[in-house]
């Protein structure tokens, strides 16, 4: 049954007076798209427009490793971040396999999920990340010795986002608006050809693109084609696309969902 927004209002002075517990579904939302495509930027603006609005909202870096519960865990992550993210130019990163990067993304996703998402559940409407473990995927769905099966038996019990935004931008501009970059994002760990920076950024990026589009249209991600947009205008695009959905979620009631 579909409850107008008096009823809604109705129905939490009920729950009140009656002893019973609502709680509202805290909403997972990722930022993805190849590295420069203007992701964490957008992120912050938007998490404030949502504030503004009296949404509870929390952007979260994916990478951080100080917001763990113990110092145990905050260590740990360390070690973990060191064979996940940490790595030269001059590293050959590429002598690592395939099957070694997935248990290593799985288990930075795993802590994440569970020791940093799972407690903010309940005390925000909507969770903001740049990136989920979607972008995992979409690097490393090309390479040769990718094992499918293994790598979605690992990961399909870890946390699904309710809604996943692709920015859409081809790998050229987003090679323009960065000097730098990291040999993942130059596809160091696939062997590259050694060419060009820039060549090598272009062809790898667009590989991940291919895979993102194609993520994307089978998980009914919402798609934004972008190209000389402004961050205001992206993020109200975004801003619109969270303050729908958060009219259409779920609301729990001692085990039982109404919407």
């Amino acid at each position: 049954m579909a409850y107008h927004d008096a009823d809604r209002i109705l129905l939490v002075y009920l729950l009140h007076y009656t002893g019973r517990q609502l709680n509202v579904k805290t909403l997972l939302i990722s930022f993805e798209g190849i590295d420069a495509c203007g992701k964490t930027s957008t992120l912050k603006v938007v998490e404030k427009k949502l504030k503004k609005t009296g949404v509870k909202a929390i952007s979260l870096n994916k990478k951080a490793i100080d917001g763990y519960p113990s110092q145990f865990l905050c260590d740990y992550m360390k070690k973990v971040s060191s064979l996940v993210w940490e790595f030269t130019s001059d590293d050959p990163v590429g002598d690592i396999p395939e099957q070694a990067w997935v248990h290593k993304h799985a288990l930075w996703y795993i802590m994440l999920d569970r020791y940093i998402i799972e407690p903010l559940r309940g005390q925000y409407e909507v969770i903001l990340i740049d990136g989920w473990y979607y972008k995992f995927l979409a690097r490393h769905l090309s390479n040769g010795d990718f094992d499918f099966e293994l790598t979605f038996k690992i990961f399909e019990n870890i946390r699904s986002t309710d809604l996943s935004i692709l920015f859409d931008v081809s790998p050229e501009e987003c090679f323009r608006r960065r000097d730098d970059f990291k040999p993942s994002e130059l596809g160091e760990h696939a062997n590259r050809e050694k060419i060009s920076k820039r060549d090598r950024f272009i062809q790898y990026q667009g590989v991940v693109r291919k895979n993102y589009l194609s993520l994307a249209s089978n998980e009914n991600w919402k798609t934004l084609s972008l190209n000389n947009q402004s961050t205001e205008e992206i993020s109200t695009l975004i801003y619109d696309s969270i303050k729908e959905l958060l009219g259409n979620r779920y609301y729990i009631i001692e085990g039982g969902y109404i919407s």
